[in-house]
């Protein structure tokens, strides 16, 4: 979640939204560096998706008055960045950047409408298009650990990516993992042109920590907050595993080791409330809230427009790792979800075979790997008003009241789609694609006052343009009627110049034309016939 001051919170969750975006195009080096930024009075509208591993976006900028002409924006970084009107003045935040590589711009041009479309995409985007320019073997005594080798991925000093553009690795929490475990010759760049990005998830695989781009450009490294395994008894714990009751999540907090050591015998009572702690023999569980809480009318959380819950089977549900069986020791270890696994016939296990020195070392694996699929197991979908600072691997709560039931789980998936009218966001719980945004509608529109007052001054335009079309078209041709209909109703001012989609009523204003035509040619008819019959 990217931080926000209070007043930011609280103007986010009010009945009331003064909604503001804005996009920073900023130049290459080599072109000069130079930033321009554009907003509401520019932009049409932005469809921006984030995912662990893609981010991108669709812009569409208004050219009516040809301010762009055709001009090439290609290697341009974008930033988008959305905020609100608070008690404080005007706040914004930016979400991580993106470059305008695939498909680039598009200028296009109809009657009436001329715009400036920029498809632009992140970090995670541009490092799936580097391929390495050689293969890469560690031998079985090699002493990188996976913290290492992420860290030479992202900062491009691993031999295969040297050539690549070089970003920072932040490491913003570690599990006990992913600085100590040496994946030796498990690790491999199997050929030429094997991207960056897949070599980076091939090492998440051997810990608990996600990737995630943000603002600052970085990739950053954590342990998500997530519920995770069932706490188990008498078990060794490490910093930053994360376990939930037995009883299943309490539904507000989930509960991070802060201290490691063995677990009692006994469950623990569990604290609520972020921070509060409880000793578990030598463990020590710190209680940990949602990110953010979205709920249907309810004061102090993020307004809901729909939320849906998805019930589903984890598969695989335990995990076995082992080391090669030529090895001349021989280690093994598992973990298993036995909300799923203990279901009849319902326990589905995968196997792998891992660099390990010890028992501790599969077990450690086994957890992480089963913690990674129970992050993309989907358990619900929601759409909402557009929360600025939620990021993808967010520990979300959605409820409803009519449901009584909540959807809780780490955010995948998101959609944000702003202009036309619209300001929303929606939410995958776990992969997307496992589901999509399952049980939603499309994004719902907010009626602004500003919008409904664009609407209001289009539609008594939109009259004007009527009569003004009818007076002319009275006795045309078929011929003459179509020319008169592009002429007046795919003029591009104001229509093209305006905010919210309003082209969108230029179709039904000829339609309306044409009936209006109609009804007065029968009108004549009718007085024909009647003088004929008089």
């Amino acid at each position: 979640m990217r931080t926000q001051d209070a007043a930011f919170l609280v103007a986010q969750k009010a009945d009331s939204i003064a909604a503001l975006y804005k996009v920073a195009l900023t130049a290459p080096a080599s072109a000069g560096g130079a930033t321009q930024t554009y907003e509401q009075d520019r932009i049409r509208t932005i469809r921006h998706l984030e995912s662990p591993y893609n981010q991108q976006a669709e812009i569409v900028l208004n050219n009516s008055d040809l301010f762009f002409g055709t001009s090439d924006f290609k290697g341009y970084k974008i930033v988008i960045s959305y905020g609100m009107t608070t008690t404080t003045g005007d706040q914004y935040s930016a979400a991580a950047p993106m470059w305008i590589t695939e498909p680039g711009m598009v200028y296009h041009s109809s009657p009436g409408v001329l715009t400036f479309k920029i498809n632009c995409v992140g970090i995670p985007n541009l490092m799936g298009h580097d391929g390495a320019s050689a293969i890469y073997e560690q031998d079985s005594g090699d002493t990188n650990t996976v913290k290492d080798l992420l860290t030479a991925l992202v900062g491009a000093t691993l031999a295969p990516y040297t050539h690549c553009v070089a970003y920072t690795a932040t490491f913003d929490s570690e599990d006990s993992l992913i600085d100590s475990f040496k994946p030796a010759d498990q690790f491999v760049i199997p050929g030429l042109n094997y991207s960056r990005l897949a070599a980076i998830q091939d090492l998440l695989v051997y810990t608990k920590c996600v990737m995630r781009a943000e603002a600052d450009g970085a990739v950053h490294f954590f342990v998500p907050d997530s519920d995770s395994l069932p706490w188990e008894a008498s078990t060794a714990y490490a910093v930053n595993d994360y376990v939930r009751p037995t009883a299943g999540p309490t539904g507000n907090e989930t509960f991070q080791c802060t201290t490691a050591g063995t677990s009692a015998g006994s469950e623990p009572t569990w604290p609520t409330g972020e921070g509060n702690t409880v000793a578990d023999n030598s463990v020590v569980w710190t209680a940990r809230e949602h990110d953010y809480t979205y709920e249907f009318d309810f004061e102090g959380a993020h307004t809901i427009f729909a939320k849906a819950i998805q019930k589903r089977l984890l598969v695989p549900n335990f995990i076995v790792a082992t080391n090669p069986p030529d090895d001349d020791d021989s280690f093994t270890g598992s973990a298993e979800d036995t909300d799923h696994s203990n279901l009849t016939d319902m326990e589905f296990r995968e196997h792998h075979i891992i660099a390990a020195t010890s028992n501790a070392d599969c077990v450690a694996f086994a957890k992480a790997l089963l913690h990674k699929y129970q992050l993309r197991k989907q358990t619900g979908s929601g759409s909402a008003p557009l929360n600025c600072g939620q990021e993808a691997h967010d520990y979300i709560k959605m409820t409803d009241s009519r449901q009584s039931e909540n959807s809780l789980g780490n955010v995948w998936h998101i959609e944000r789609v702003v202009g036309g009218g619209q300001w929303a966001i929606n939410l995958a719980l776990g992969d997307a694609r496992q589901g999509g945004f399952e049980g939603l509608d499309e994004a719902v529109p907010i009626e602004t006052p500003e919008l409904v007052q664009l609407m209001l001054e289009a539609d008594q335009e939109l009259d004007a343009r009527i009569e003004a079309a009818v007076a002319e078209a009275r006795g045309a041709t078929p011929e003459e009627l179509e020319r008169i209909s592009r002429g007046i109703f795919a003029e591009t001012p104001p229509f093209g110049a305006r905010e919210a989609g309003l082209r969108e009523i230029v179709p039904p204003g000829v339609q309306r034309m044409r009936e209006r035509l109609q009804t007065e040619r029968e009108e004549e008819l009718r007085r024909e016939n009647e003088r004929e019959l008089g």
